[in-house]
């Protein structure tokens, strides 16, 4: 493509003006553009949601909707926001949710999390939930490729009661916990969270809590 691009600076030298010359060579320089544009797509960054301020929360998501202020008694201010379920609607359809909430505590997002009513059909070997993936990209920005994904931390599957938890690893550090009623197909609630048992080092025989029956 180099010397095509030469043989036609060549060619019109003599012929045309300097400004149509320019002109030409900017037209060439732009279709190059378009083409490069075609072939070349530069990784998304990564988008890292805990431990920032809520200025740059907003920026990710939106302006929020709600703000809930509360003093802790360890001392720790905490602030919860909402957001538009807008992004999260798109992926899930059919899901019924009013917003989604991100927790700060001391000014740093802890947490990320939405209650909804949502069917589920698709499911890991363990328990996992594989429609969450598209959830998990929504708010990081990111595909999973840990080698923690899908680490069961947790299983209240045999829990007495209505309401149950499902806690896995979906990224190195980041823990989500799945709440759903009576079957594992009916997701009422999930929260993403930092957790050092979903670091790649944490002892894997140390992740499951003794159950008694």
């Amino acid at each position: 493509m180099k010397s095509d691009i030469r043989a036609i600076l060549r060619e019109n030298w003599n012929t045309i003006g300097i400004d149509e010359m320019k002109s030409k060579f900017l037209g060439i320089v732009a279709f190059l553009g378009f083409v490069l544009a075609g072939v070349y797509h530069p990784q998304s960054i990564a988008r890292e949601v805990f431990g920032q301020s809520p200025a740059s929360i907003h920026q990710m998501f939106g302006q929020y909707w709600t703000r809930l202020t509360e003093e802790l008694n360890s001392g720790d201010r905490q602030v919860t926001y909402a957001y538009s379920p807008y992004g999260i609607k798109k992926r899930f359809p059919k899901a019924q949710l009013k917003n989604f909430e991100v927790v700060f505590s001391n000014n740093q997002a802890t947490s990320i999390s939405a209650w909804m009513s949502l069917g589920l059909s698709r499911f890991s070997d363990n328990g996992y939930p594989l429609e969450f993936n598209s959830l998990f990209t929504y708010f990081f920005d990111r595909p999973l490729s840990s080698s923690v994904y899908q680490k069961l931390i947790y299983d209240g599957s045999q829990e007495h009661g209505s309401l149950r938890q499902m806690h896995f690893c979906v990224d190195t550090g980041i823990l989500m916990v799945y709440e759903y009623a009576s079957v594992r197909d009916n997701a009422i609630y999930i929260r993403y969270s930092l957790d050092e048992r979903c670091q790649e080092s944490y002892p894997t025989s140390s992740t499951m809590p003794n159950q008694s029956s």
